[in-house]
């Protein structure tokens, strides 16, 4: 193996660096309450990690889809992640192992 792969091989991406880091704050724990979200920011990460679209996500919480569009675009600052798919993944990983029921 290359140097270069083991290093990289070693270093965790930036999602789950965020992630380790803020369940270290003080405030640290499950549902998004380690980054400092609202409850209503914990609801839209929690259904983002079900891979939902904003349409969706507003049905589901009676909310417009700019309602939605805003509180993910805190939720993602807020966790450091530079798109959807990383907050995704990052909610996925608070949840853990679960089916995806209605």
């Amino acid at each position: 193996m290359r140097a270069a792969d083991e290093v990289q091989s070693n270093r965790p991406d930036s999602t789950e660096a965020a992630v380790a880091s803020r369940k270290r704050a003080p405030h640290g724990g499950r549902s998004g309450r380690g980054f400092g979200l609202t409850p209503r920011e914990r609801d839209v990460f929690e259904l983002v990690g079900l891979a939902l679209t904003n349409r969706e996500i507003a049905r589901r919480l009676s909310l417009s889809e700019k309602t939605v569009k805003s509180h993910l675009t805190a939720v993602m600052r807020k966790l450091g992640a530079h798109n959807r798919v990383e907050a995704a993944l990052a909610a996925a990983r608070e949840r853990g192992p679960r089916t995806v029921r209605d």
